[in-house]
């Protein structure tokens, strides 16, 4: 501009590109702290023990009865398997639970051996899961899965069953007083494989993420991951990309890395017509002289995907499935249809790119996942069972040399829906911190040159996520990260054992009134013991955030009901001290805390 207000210049559109052939330094160190793996590691056998009580079995057809009555009392089977009979919903397991208990009592584990064969299925579980966490004293929930996991590049796969591992890694956040645990076993285990597997029910470990091949057993450990070399994926000018979802936040940002890296002919599918903001960044993309069709198709309607990969021209070389659908809840508020309801187009339509490709010459098959499907994510049990389905996916096609690659991503900055539920789930307070999309898409390029068939790209704090959710800290998955607390629990209560009644309750009091504002984004001043918690905007999610970080830090457990009440958190204080204190006769009336009052924060 002239300083005269005179324009002398008008740029309507350029390009970013990274100069040279490698990524700068700078990139290269922030890229590798996003790249993480799932590893599966060699343990120790589980040694044999006694557990009495009683277990119950539930579509045994395995003949673990035998073996798992060395270990308890009382087995009892289930062998008409909910999920093959179809589903009878949640009032089926509560009639059978509630048998069980009035026959043998004690009841001290539920194994769930899934038989489905179709996504729906997997509700059945979850109305398993509801019925179970309504006990009063709940048993630890293991959940049994067929071929779910890759051990070994090539090893067939069942994404069915994947599914499955995407709502137990939920159920631990939400419910983790069933302390769901998850173990993978061969299409036809051994007798080795089935002792192993009642040992390591009667042993009650804290190992929840679990593989038993030949009698071996292997544990699941999520690590730090390498960032590929440069690689040989072609973005080839006289070939055309498929993008499903094309029309979302994702699905554009890739549309715009693709033309970045030579693409020339695009077809980008969505339900709905573009919107006007859409319609703006289209334009903007097409000024790259890219050829860029915009087609109105359901990705979980086969015919309809036919016809679309049918008229593509050129031929189709490369697929993105970016679609996603949420209906976000807790799992104890889910129903089987609002479940279900997420999973089309990432199930269905998945599948029906994989069987409507699989014959022709691809150079990339790429599934957009979620890491809520590696690591769970609380109030997206669904979403983690559709995700957790398309990473089990990536690697049945690699078992019959197919290309394919399942990304677990994190959180990209400002991309829609997917953010704001993102957002909505308070997710960068827990420890999952957003990042430039730009960056995650230039490690994408890298895993296409790559052979892994599954990859997590993520800014991921294990030590602030597990804050929230401490059984995290015993289990499996992040038992290779540094996931070690600021403070231990212990010494907070040690603090406390030291007080009074009166002066303990005071400072319980004041330490929930420093949680309770942390969780509902309030100033120390604002809360005091006399609010009532129903009128502080905490919602389910919320409850299991408070609740879980009452256990870590006091080692007292609560029912998340009590969150959701009319009690005030002076209330919540004195159910608090009543745990950690049961024999005490009386407790103090709860006072509001004045300045010099010891306060734990």
């Amino acid at each position: 501009m002239h300083s005269t207000g005179r324009n002398l210049l008008t740029i309507e559109y350029f390009r970013l590109k990274r100069l040279g052939g490698d990524l700068p330094e700078l990139f290269e160190q922030q890229a590798r702290r996003l790249c993480y793996d799932l590893h599966w590691v060699a343990a120790d056998p589980c040694p044999q023990r006694t557990a009495g009580g009683t277990v119950l079995v539930i579509g045994d057809d395995l003949a673990l009865q035998s073996r798992l009555g060395r270990h308890y009392d009382n087995v009892v089977t289930r062998h008409d398997n909910v999920a093959i009979a179809g589903g009878t919903g949640l009032g089926y397991w509560e009639t059978v639970l509630r048998g069980v208990l009035r026959d043998h009592g004690d009841l001290r584990a539920v194994i769930y051996v899934y038989r489905g064969d179709h996504i729906r299925d997997s509700a059945v579980a979850l109305e398993l899961v509801q019925a179970l966490s309504a006990l009063p004293v709940p048993p630890r929930l293991w959940l049994v899965t067929t071929e779910a996991q890759s051990l070994a590049a090539g090893a067939p796969i069942d994404p069915q069953h994947s599914a499955l591992w995407g709502l137990g890694r939920v159920v631990r956040y939400e419910m983790p007083d069933l302390r769901c645990s998850l173990v993978d076993l061969p299409q036809v285990p051994s007798s080795a494989d089935l002792s192993a597997l009642s040992a390591e029910v009667a042993m009650d470990g804290p190992e929840d993420e679990l593989a038993l091949r030949c009698g071996n057993r292997y544990t699941a450990r999520l690590v730090n991951g390498q960032l590929p070399a440069e690689g040989q994926a072609v973005i080839r000018s006289d070939a055309s990309y498929l993008i499903t979802g094309g029309l979302g936040g994702a699905g554009l940002l890739t549309a715009g890395w693709l033309i970045g890296q030579g693409a020339r002919h695009l077809v980008l599918t969505g339900r709905s017509a573009p919107d006007e903001e859409t319609r703006d960044r289209l334009e903007l993309l097409a000024h790259s002289g890219a050829d860029i069709r915009v087609v109105r198709a359901d990705v979980a309607d086969r015919d309809r995907m036919a016809e679309v990969i049918a008229g593509m021209q050129p031929p189709p070389r490369g697929v993105v499935h970016s679609a996603v659908v949420l209906d976000d809840g807790i799992l104890s508020q889910l129903t089987a249809e609002r479940f279900l309801a997420v999973m089309p187009p990432k199930v269905d339509g998945a599948w029906n790119l994989h069987e409507l490709t699989e014959d022709l010459e691809l150079d990339f098959f790429v599934l957009y996942s979620s890491a809520a499907s590696l690591i769970g994510s609380p109030g997206q049990g669904n979403y983690a069972a559709a995700n957790a389905y398309l990473d089990g996916l990536a690697h049945h096609r690699k078992a019959r040399g197919l290309p394919a690659l399942s990304v677990n991503w994190g959180q990209w900055t400002d991309t829609g829906r997917v953010a704001k539920a993102e957002h909505d789930l308070r997710l960068a307070d827990r420890g999952f911190r957003r990042f430039d999309p730009a960056d995650g898409l230039a490690v994408l390029g890298r895993l296409l040159g790559a052979s892994q068939a599954q990859a997590a790209v993520m800014s991921f704090d294990p030590a602030v996520w597990a804050g929230d959710f401490p059984a995290l800290r015993t289990g499996s998955l992040l038992r290779a990260l540094d996931t070690t607390p600021a403070e231990p629990a212990d010494a907070r209560v040690a603090e406390l054992d030291a007080q009074d009644d009166a002066t303990a309750l005071v400072t319980i009091s004041g330490y929930l009134c420093g949680r309770v504002g942390h969780v509902v984004k309030a100033g120390i001043r604002e809360i005091v013991p006399g609010q009532r918690l129903n009128r502080l905007g905490i919602d389910s999610l919320m409850a299991v955030q408070l609740r879980n970080r009452i256990t870590e830090d006091l080692g007292v457990t609560l029912p998340v009901a009590v969150f959701l009440q009319r009690g005030t958190i002076g209330h919540l204080a004195g159910l608090v001290l009543a745990e950690l204190r049961p024999t005490r006769a009386s407790l103090p009336v709860q006072r509001v805390p004045k300045a010099g009052d010891a306060v734990l924060t």
